[in-house]
């Protein structure tokens, strides 16, 4: 199979024909070449001689500068310190990333694949030009550490246990039997920059016919709990899934985390269009609304009485709890 690359320069289109998976074109010469449009761009580098796609919206800082980090042998071990067989494996780098599904299997996006240690618990990285992390997953537990961890450990990885998450979904008082909800993990720990993950995912669990829900393997991670609702338009055909009722939680390897969605305070407010003249006219049935405090890129949305602002950490975030702010 043979792949093209059409180079448009100011007088002349250069035109280069190359195999794949093989080697790439080397173009030592070239710098960059425009996007293709406005969800892809090829990108050529004179520190790595290759061209490659790159998904705008996954990918799109700058490269990295060219380095020099050397081929490394790593053996992966539980918290108990005991090798850890079968254990999968991948990095992710400023190129490529990776998604974990919700039974805590490894996607590397947007081509990769997942390799396993061996009997004793081992496995090679070979000499790299770039930075990258390293995250393994096993029934033990997770990690994920940089190569800088990695050449500092003198090559061992340990894995964290998995946390669990048991609880309850309510609704007006009552339990959300049979109803979907959505954990969002906070990997930004795992990645390289905020702006540009390089770990994503969710985990999806259905509540139980008394509103109670388990999972039983979470990262030991900080992240958010959702209730996961999805909106039909008048001829019950699927529109959108809003998440709604979000409950910040903490998560602590080993341990168990205890949640109870919607416990906080009912909301009761009015929609008013002021300047907007609507198109067509608004179904209010599937009017989705958000009612936050802000954040650090926001105004608020409401104004929190100045007692609130006063309130050391521990207290402020007690408040919030009971409020579902």
């Amino acid at each position: 199979m043979h792949y093209e690359i059409r180079l448009v320069a100011l007088t002349a289109i250069l035109t280069i024909a190359f195999s794949f998976p093989s080697a790439i074109a080397q173009l030592p010469d070239l710098a960059q070449v425009p996007a293709k449009d406005e969800h892809e761009s090829w990108e050529i580098t004179k520190r790595y001689g290759e061209a490659w796609l790159r998904d705008w919206f996954l990918n799109h800082e700058a490269l990295p500068e060219k380095i020099a980090v050397p081929a490394v042998e790593v053996a992966v071990v539980d918290s108990d310190g005991k090798p850890v067989a079968g254990a999968d494996v991948v990095s992710h780098t400023p190129r490529h990333w990776v998604r974990v599904q919700s039974n805590m299997t490894i996607h590397p996006q947007p081509h990769g694949s997942v390799t396993k240690t061996n009997a004793e618990g081992r496995f090679t990285l070979p000499a790299r030009t770039e930075p990258y992390r390293v995250l393994v997953l096993h029934d033990a537990g997770a990690a994920d550490v940089t190569h800088e961890d990695l050449l500092n450990a003198k090559g061992q990885m340990t894995l964290e246990r998995w946390s669990k998450i048991e609880g309850t979904a309510v609704l007006d008082g009552k339990p959300l039997a049979n109803t979907q909800l959505l954990v969002r993990p906070d990997y930004s720990g795992w990645s390289y920059s905020i702006g540009g993950p390089r770990v994503t995912g969710d985990i999806q669990v259905m509540t139980d016919g008394q509103g109670a829900f388990t999972i039983d393997k979470v990262p030991a991670l900080d992240g958010t709990l959702y209730l996961l609702r999805s909106l039909t338009d008048a001829n019950r055909q699927k529109k959108a899934t809003p998440l709604s009722h979000a409950m910040r939680y903490v998560c602590r390897p080993g341990e168990l985390t205890r949640l109870e969605l919607g416990i906080g305070k009912s909301v009761k407010g009015r929609l008013n269009l002021r300047s907007i003249e609507p198109e067509q006219p608004i179904d209010w049935a599937d009017a989705v609304v958000w009612l936050r405090h802000g954040d650090s890129d926001s105004q608020p949305a409401i104004e929190l009485p100045p007692e609130i602002a006063e309130l050391d950490e521990t207290a402020r975030r007690d408040w919030e709890r009971d409020w579902q702010v």
